[in-house]
């Protein structure tokens, strides 16, 4: 009978060490998972930021050049001026240009 319960604490002595190992275990994954979010968390963020304005930026940049396509020619945007010899001494942008661009309802001027 006594042989039998010492048989009986050694099984249960093994569960319960197998339990906190678990438990161990467990809460080392727990805390690992927490540390490594708190600390990818705000990189992921800004990639996502970037990302987002990048799509914004190539979305109006799409819809701007439709808008534009056949309506300004690069000349009314952009003067060379060159010397005698014909060679360009500058690029000069017109960032006054007289033509207005519609999008929806409101004008905007370029």
């Amino acid at each position: 009978m006594k042989k039998l319960l010492k048989v009986h604490k050694k099984k249960k002595k093994k569960k319960v060490l197998t339990a906190m190992i678990l438990i161990l275990i467990f809460s080392m994954a727990l805390g690992s998972f927490i540390f490594v979010d708190r600390k990818i968390k705000p990189v992921v963020q800004a990639i996502a930021e970037s990302k987002a304005q990048e799509l914004a930026n190539r979305s109006i940049n799409k819809a701007v050049g439709e808008i534009l396509k056949g309506k300004i020619k690069y000349e009314e945007l952009i003067s060379l001026k060159t010397d005698v010899d014909g060679n360009v001494t500058m690029i000069q942008a017109n960032t006054i240009c007289t033509k207005p661009l519609k999008i929806g309802n409101k004008c905007y001027m370029l």
